[in-house]
């Protein structure tokens, strides 16, 4: 009897703090004012709601509307000869070292995508991206083992945004566009696509961040807003929808993160939206351009313009005769409103312009010598990457004091390189002060003492600012390794 004396004591101590705990919880909720106790009541039945306890019916209402895509793809090999070309890229002997090597000249390549139907008639968004340089595309339903052909519509790379269509001889069912405005951070969502071929793999997640501009998987003249989520995205997954709760596309998923995990984005189908009608009637984007280059606002340049703050977009640079310097806009200039819009950052300002109405005026708010104007300025229709290579691009400057010559970086080196600012080095003069500091040619300039180069005009008129006898440190990009040179005036 005495062993079993300690716990009985203890089951009895349990027992009276148990029901004595049930009466203490029942008088503090009747103690609540009745508002609060009903509160407490309701949010426990609206976090239930908004949980669901299965995506089931959600995905039949809409995996009906996605699709795979495959494509194909011709290549041009480039294998070393055995021998060498010694009559250069027609070398007569190809043939023969195809044909007794067996070294060919190009071949075929696979690629796999998804995408989903927006009109009934066969309309399919995916990405860009999925169809580049395609021989020939084609399209898989929904527990359909039939094969369509697509033709491509319209594409915009700059949004990463593809329209392809398949003629069926049958209605076909659509995935509804809904407003990426109005989604929250936390909301859950569903992604629907062709992971690593596996058809129609289905993943949840939630909305992990609204607005994400700073990632540009496509270069730096790429327009980007994305959605990010943790809703698992592979590859194969590009161009299938990021659908909301109601059934609704509002996304189309574009890239993940390749340094984590479960980190993926989303091109927001309100980007997409107010470019669809060019795709469908023109086959690609048509936008406006003021002829400037944009920077962030450090704490620098808050400080030498006396800014109150850091919101808005600095204006880094102004190509000559371009909307912006017919206007007046100004380096150093700091915009903060566009036709009404606020902007906050740098990377709100490009996508306004974009859509705003070519050669019609729009009215610019800016900041300068601490005062607030409005200039109106008429947007100009974008140049094409080799219009503005040939008018601002390729114009090169020398600095007879270094002993070099520069040229602004073109879209393709941007693009190849990922950047969005910087000046290449043309040719260095032998003997010269860069010479000796072991700066070369095609090098890129990306910082001088701690200030980010985004032009030649601007490096020239920094290098010349510099006290004689005083330190320039250059940031120099060469052959994919950032290092630091510095020379001594």
């Amino acid at each position: 009897m005495k062993k079993l004396f300690f716990p009985s004591i203890v089951v009895i101590i349990a027992l009276a703090a148990f029901f004595l705990g049930m009466e203490f919880s029942q008088k503090s909720l009747q103690a609540m004012p009745k508002g609060v106790e009903q509160q407490v009541v309701n949010n426990a039945v609206s976090y239930s709601q908004d949980t669901p306890v299965t995506f089931a019916p959600l995905v039949k209402k809409v995996m009906p509307a996605v699709v795979n895509i495959g494509v194909e793809q011709t290549v041009k090999y480039n294998f070393p000869h055995p021998f060498g070309r010694r009559f250069g890229e027609d070398d007569p002997f190809d043939e023969y070292f195809e044909r007794f090597f067996g070294i060919p000249k190009e071949g075929k390549r696979q690629g796999l995508g998804s995408g989903f139907i927006i009109s009934e008639d066969g309309y399919i968004l995916t990405n860009y991206h999925v169809i580049a340089g395609a021989d020939k595309i084609t399209v898989k339903l929904y527990n359909d083992d039939t094969e369509y052909e697509a033709k491509v519509i319209g594409s915009d790379d700059k949004t990463d945004i593809a329209l392809i269509k398949i003629n069926a001889s049958k209605s076909l069912p659509v995935l509804p566009l809904g407003d990426s405005d109005a989604i929250e951070i936390g909301d859950w969502v569903i992604a629907i696509g062709n992971p690593l071929g596996l058809s129609h793999t289905v993943t949840k997640g939630i909305v992990s961040y609204k607005g994400r501009k700073e990632v540009k998987p496509a270069g730096p003249g790429m327009y980007a807003d994305f959605i990010q989520t943790d809703a698992p995205i592979n590859r194969g997954n590009s161009g299938g929808p990021l659908v909301n709760m109601k059934g609704e596309a509002i996304g189309i998923n574009e890239s993940i993160s390749a340094q984590g995990q479960n980190i993926g984005f989303a091109v927001p189908i309100n980007m997409v939206k107010v470019i669809l009608p060019q795709l469908k009637e023109k086959g690609s984007v048509e936008r406006a351009w003021l002829g400037i280059t944009l920077g962030p606002i450090t704490e620098d340049i808050k400080k030498n313009l006396n800014l109150k703050g850091k919101k808005g977009a600095y204006v880094n640079s102004i190509f000559k005769d371009s909307p912006a310097d017919k206007a007046g806009i100004k380096p150093d200039d700091v915009i903060v409103e566009f036709n009404g819009k606020k902007i906050e950052s740098a990377d709100d300002l490009p996508w306004l312009v974009a859509n705003s109405p070519i050669d019609k005026p729009a009215k610019v708010k800016l900041i300068r010598d601490g005062k607030e104007m409005i200039l109106e300025v008429r947007p100009a229709k974008l140049p094409t990457s080799e219009e503005l290579e040939k008018r601002y691009y390729g114009k090169a400057e020398k600095s007879s004091e270094l002993g070099i010559e520069v040229e602004n970086l073109t879209p393709q080196i941007m693009k190849k390189e990922k950047l969005n600012y910087g000046i290449r080095i043309k040719e260095v003069r032998e003997g010269s002060i860069a010479d000796e500091a072991d700066i070369r040619a095609g090098d890129i300039i990306l910082e001088v003492n701690n200030t980010k180069i985004q032009n030649v005009d601007q490096f020239i008129n920094i290098y010349k600012s510099i006290p004689k006898g005083k330190p320039a440190r250059f940031m120099i990009l060469r052959d994919g390794a950032y290092f630091y040179i510095v020379i001594r005036k």
